[in-house]
C-alpha cells in the first residue's frame, strides 16, 4: 500500500472508497447491512473493509436483529432450477451483430484490511 491510499491485493490496482451494501447470514437470518464504508477494487470488485467496519459487521451478529431499521423479502432461488433449463439459451445462436448484454456483477468476497 502507498500513501495515495490502498491496493487489491489480487489484482494490484489502487482501490477506491465506496459505500456498499452487505448480504450476510446470521443463523437462519439472511441480514442486509447498507451504507458500509469499503474499498473496493475497480478491476476485479473485491470489497476491503476497515477494522471499525469489521467489528460493527461482528458485533451484529451478537446483538439482536429485531433492531433492524426495516425488513424486506427477498427472491430465493435453487442453483439446480438455475442450470436445469440452461440449454435453452446458447452463446453461439445469437447473432453476431446483437451487442453483448452486460452481466450483473457477482460479489467475489469480502476481504478485510486493519
Amino acid at each position: 500500500m502507498s500513501a495515495e491510499g490502498p491496493w487489491c491485493q489480487e489484482c494490484d490496482k489502487q482501490l477506491e472508497e465506496r459505500i456498499v451494501k452487505l448480504a450476510l447470514w446470521i443463523g437462519e437470518e439472511l441480514v442486509l447491512v447498507e451504507d458500509v464504508p469499503a474499498s473496493v477494487c475497480p478491476v476485479c470488485g473485491k470489497r476491503y473493509f476497515s477494522s471499525q467496519a469489521t467489528e460493527a459487521i461482528q458485533e451484529l451478529g451478537l446483538t439482536s436483529l429485531g433492531n433492524a431499521s426495516r425488513k424486506t423479502e427477498v427472491p430465493v432461488f435453487s442453483f439446480g432450477e438455475l442450470t436445469r433449463n440452461k440449454g435453452h439459451c446458447r452463446q453461439s445462436e445469437r447473432s453476431e451483430t446483437e451487442p453483448k448484454r452486460e452481466k450483473p456483477g457477482i460479489d467475489p468476497g469480502i476481504y478485510f484490511y486493519a
